[in-house]
Protein backbone atom coordinates (compact mmCIF):
# COMPACT_ATOMS: atom_id res chain seq x y z
CA UNK A 1 0.00 0.00 0.00
CA UNK A 2 2.69 2.33 1.08
CA UNK A 3 4.49 1.45 -2.45
CA UNK A 4 1.61 2.40 -4.50
CA UNK A 5 0.71 5.65 -2.21
CA UNK A 6 4.04 6.98 -3.16
CA UNK A 7 3.62 6.03 -6.82
CA UNK A 8 0.83 8.46 -6.98
CA UNK A 9 2.26 11.11 -5.29
CA UNK A 10 4.70 11.08 -7.83
CA UNK A 11 2.17 11.70 -10.64
CA UNK A 12 1.71 15.18 -11.84
CA UNK A 13 -1.77 16.65 -10.28
CA UNK A 14 -4.36 15.79 -12.60
CA UNK A 15 -7.12 18.82 -13.66
CA UNK A 16 -10.55 17.79 -14.05
CA UNK A 17 -13.73 19.23 -15.07
CA UNK A 18 -17.20 18.71 -13.58
CA UNK A 19 -20.73 18.18 -15.37
CA UNK A 20 -23.65 18.32 -13.15
CA UNK A 21 -27.23 17.20 -15.25
CA UNK A 22 -30.63 16.45 -13.73
CA UNK A 23 -33.16 15.40 -15.71
CA UNK A 24 -36.04 18.31 -15.40
CA UNK A 25 -39.52 16.42 -16.65
CA UNK A 26 -39.01 12.62 -15.65
CA UNK A 27 -41.96 10.18 -16.23
CA UNK A 28 -44.79 9.67 -13.73
CA UNK A 29 -43.17 7.86 -10.19
CA UNK A 30 -39.60 7.81 -11.53
CA UNK A 31 -36.71 9.55 -9.92
CA UNK A 32 -35.24 12.36 -12.66
CA UNK A 33 -31.89 11.06 -13.24
CA UNK A 34 -28.73 12.91 -11.72
CA UNK A 35 -25.33 12.63 -13.11
CA UNK A 36 -22.31 14.26 -11.46
CA UNK A 37 -19.64 13.50 -14.08
CA UNK A 38 -15.70 13.84 -14.44
CA UNK A 39 -13.61 14.55 -17.01
CA UNK A 40 -10.33 15.36 -18.54
CA UNK A 41 -12.34 17.20 -21.51
CA UNK A 42 -11.84 20.93 -21.28
CA UNK A 43 -15.73 22.12 -20.38
CA UNK A 44 -16.14 25.78 -20.42
CA UNK A 45 -19.30 26.29 -22.72
CA UNK A 46 -23.05 24.44 -22.78
CA UNK A 47 -22.70 22.80 -25.99
CA UNK A 48 -19.19 21.34 -24.83
CA UNK A 49 -20.95 19.96 -21.90
CA UNK A 50 -23.69 19.16 -23.68
CA UNK A 51 -21.69 16.52 -26.32
CA UNK A 52 -20.21 14.80 -22.94
CA UNK A 53 -23.20 13.84 -21.97
CA UNK A 54 -24.36 12.71 -25.18
CA UNK A 55 -21.15 10.49 -25.17
CA UNK A 56 -21.18 9.41 -21.90
CA UNK A 57 -25.19 8.29 -22.62
CA UNK A 58 -24.23 6.08 -25.00
CA UNK A 59 -21.91 4.38 -22.14
CA UNK A 60 -24.87 1.51 -21.80
CA UNK A 61 -24.72 -0.01 -25.19
CA UNK A 62 -20.99 -0.15 -25.12
CA UNK A 63 -21.15 -2.02 -21.89
CA UNK A 64 -23.91 -4.32 -22.75
CA UNK A 65 -21.05 -4.86 -25.55
CA UNK A 66 -18.59 -6.05 -23.15
CA UNK A 67 -20.96 -8.29 -21.50
CA UNK A 68 -21.86 -9.72 -24.24
CA UNK A 69 -18.13 -9.95 -24.77
CA UNK A 70 -17.39 -11.75 -21.56
CA UNK A 71 -20.50 -13.88 -20.54
CA UNK A 72 -21.84 -14.47 -24.06
CA UNK A 73 -18.61 -15.24 -26.11
CA UNK A 74 -16.49 -16.55 -22.76
CA UNK A 75 -13.74 -14.14 -23.96
CA UNK A 76 -11.78 -14.75 -20.69
CA UNK A 77 -12.17 -18.46 -20.97
CA UNK A 78 -9.43 -18.89 -24.01
CA UNK A 79 -6.49 -21.16 -23.59
CA UNK A 80 -4.11 -20.15 -26.48
CA UNK A 81 -0.68 -20.86 -25.85
CA UNK A 82 0.97 -17.54 -27.72
CA UNK A 83 -0.59 -13.94 -27.25
CA UNK A 84 -0.58 -13.80 -30.95
CA UNK A 85 -3.05 -16.92 -31.54
CA UNK A 86 -5.02 -14.91 -28.41
CA UNK A 87 -5.49 -11.82 -30.25
CA UNK A 88 -6.88 -13.31 -33.62
CA UNK A 89 -9.20 -15.06 -31.45
CA UNK A 90 -10.27 -12.07 -29.29
CA UNK A 91 -10.69 -10.00 -32.99
CA UNK A 92 -13.30 -12.79 -33.84
CA UNK A 93 -15.40 -12.73 -30.59
CA UNK A 94 -14.93 -8.96 -30.93
CA UNK A 95 -17.41 -8.96 -34.39
CA UNK A 96 -19.46 -11.70 -33.09
CA UNK A 97 -20.34 -9.78 -30.15
CA UNK A 98 -21.08 -6.62 -31.82
CA UNK A 99 -23.27 -9.23 -34.02
CA UNK A 100 -25.16 -10.30 -31.42
CA UNK A 101 -25.41 -6.98 -30.07
CA UNK A 102 -26.66 -6.08 -33.05
CA UNK A 103 -29.63 -8.66 -33.38
CA UNK A 104 -30.71 -8.39 -29.92
CA UNK A 105 -31.29 -4.39 -30.77
CA UNK A 106 -33.44 -5.12 -33.91
CA UNK A 107 -34.87 -8.94 -33.10
CA UNK A 108 -36.99 -6.82 -30.18
CA UNK A 109 -38.03 -3.98 -31.41
CA UNK A 110 -38.54 -4.95 -35.75
CA UNK A 111 -38.97 -8.50 -35.64
CA UNK A 112 -41.65 -8.10 -38.38
CA UNK A 113 -37.83 -7.35 -41.06
CA UNK A 114 -37.01 -9.70 -43.15
CA UNK A 115 -33.75 -11.72 -41.95
CA UNK A 116 -31.66 -11.10 -44.79
CA UNK A 117 -30.71 -7.70 -43.54
CA UNK A 118 -28.76 -9.41 -40.58
CA UNK A 119 -28.09 -13.03 -42.24
CA UNK A 120 -25.94 -14.44 -45.28
CA UNK A 121 -27.45 -16.39 -47.79
CA UNK A 122 -26.09 -19.45 -46.66
CA UNK A 123 -27.69 -18.78 -43.12
CA UNK A 124 -30.61 -17.66 -44.03
CA UNK A 125 -30.68 -21.51 -46.01
CA UNK A 126 -30.27 -23.26 -43.05
CA UNK A 127 -32.65 -20.87 -40.65
CA UNK A 128 -35.40 -22.00 -43.35
CA UNK A 129 -34.27 -25.30 -43.41
CA UNK A 130 -34.34 -26.27 -39.65
CA UNK A 131 -37.91 -25.10 -38.85
CA UNK A 132 -39.72 -24.42 -42.05
CA UNK A 133 -43.21 -25.80 -40.53
CA UNK A 134 -43.30 -22.77 -38.99
CA UNK A 135 -44.01 -20.66 -41.61
CA UNK A 136 -47.45 -20.47 -43.29
CA UNK A 137 -47.49 -21.53 -46.71
CA UNK A 138 -48.44 -18.76 -49.16
CA UNK A 139 -49.36 -20.35 -52.21
CA UNK A 140 -53.10 -20.64 -51.45
CA UNK A 141 -53.06 -16.57 -51.19
CA UNK A 142 -51.42 -16.95 -54.77
CA UNK A 143 -48.33 -16.64 -52.99
CA UNK A 144 -44.67 -18.90 -54.15
CA UNK A 145 -44.81 -21.43 -51.17
CA UNK A 146 -43.89 -20.50 -47.49
CA UNK A 147 -43.23 -16.93 -46.73
CA UNK A 148 -39.68 -15.42 -46.28
CA UNK A 149 -38.07 -15.67 -42.67
CA UNK A 150 -38.70 -12.70 -40.58
CA UNK A 151 -35.99 -11.34 -38.37
CA UNK A 152 -37.92 -12.13 -35.01
CA UNK A 153 -38.03 -15.53 -36.25
CA UNK A 154 -34.63 -15.89 -36.75
CA UNK A 155 -33.50 -14.48 -33.53
CA UNK A 156 -35.72 -17.38 -32.04
CA UNK A 157 -34.41 -20.26 -34.06
CA UNK A 158 -30.69 -19.15 -33.42
CA UNK A 159 -31.24 -19.13 -29.88
CA UNK A 160 -32.78 -22.25 -29.80
CA UNK A 161 -29.72 -23.50 -31.06
CA UNK A 162 -27.50 -22.48 -28.25
CA UNK A 163 -30.13 -24.09 -25.76
CA UNK A 164 -33.24 -21.09 -25.40
CA UNK A 165 -36.41 -23.45 -24.95
CA UNK A 166 -38.67 -20.60 -26.38
CA UNK A 167 -41.64 -20.81 -24.29
CA UNK A 168 -44.45 -18.66 -23.73
CA UNK A 169 -43.44 -17.35 -19.87
CA UNK A 170 -39.41 -17.03 -21.12
CA UNK A 171 -38.06 -13.83 -21.14
CA UNK A 172 -36.46 -12.83 -24.53
CA UNK A 173 -33.11 -14.76 -25.59
CA UNK A 174 -30.00 -13.69 -23.91
CA UNK A 175 -26.34 -13.06 -24.62
CA UNK A 176 -24.97 -16.67 -24.03
CA UNK A 177 -27.65 -18.53 -25.90
CA UNK A 178 -27.12 -16.56 -28.92
CA UNK A 179 -23.81 -16.18 -28.46
CA UNK A 180 -24.02 -20.34 -28.69
CA UNK A 181 -26.52 -20.58 -31.30
CA UNK A 182 -24.55 -18.38 -33.74
CA UNK A 183 -21.64 -20.27 -33.33
CA UNK A 184 -23.04 -23.15 -34.24
CA UNK A 185 -25.38 -21.59 -37.21
CA UNK A 186 -21.89 -20.73 -38.53
CA UNK A 187 -20.57 -24.15 -38.84
CA UNK A 188 -23.90 -25.47 -40.45
CA UNK A 189 -23.99 -22.38 -42.73
CA UNK A 190 -20.41 -23.48 -43.97
CA UNK A 191 -20.72 -26.52 -43.92
CA UNK A 192 -24.50 -25.77 -46.28
CA UNK A 193 -21.66 -23.95 -48.72
CA UNK A 194 -19.03 -26.55 -49.30
CA UNK A 195 -21.79 -29.09 -49.80
CA UNK A 196 -23.18 -27.19 -52.46
CA UNK A 197 -19.75 -26.29 -53.97
CA UNK A 198 -19.36 -29.93 -54.32
CA UNK A 199 -22.57 -30.88 -56.01
CA UNK A 200 -21.81 -27.57 -58.62
CA UNK A 201 -18.42 -29.05 -59.20
CA UNK A 202 -17.98 -31.49 -62.44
Amino acid sequence: MASTRRDLQSHPPLLLWGIYVREQNPPPDAQPIEWLLLTTEEVETAPQAAALVDCYSRRWRIEEWHRILKSGCQVEEHQHQTGERLKRAIALDVVLAWRIQLLVLLGRPVPELPCEIFFDNWEVKVLEAVQPQKRPDTRGQGGQGKRPLLLGEAVTQVAQMGGYLARGSDPPPGAECLWKGMSRLSGMAEGYRLADTRAASP
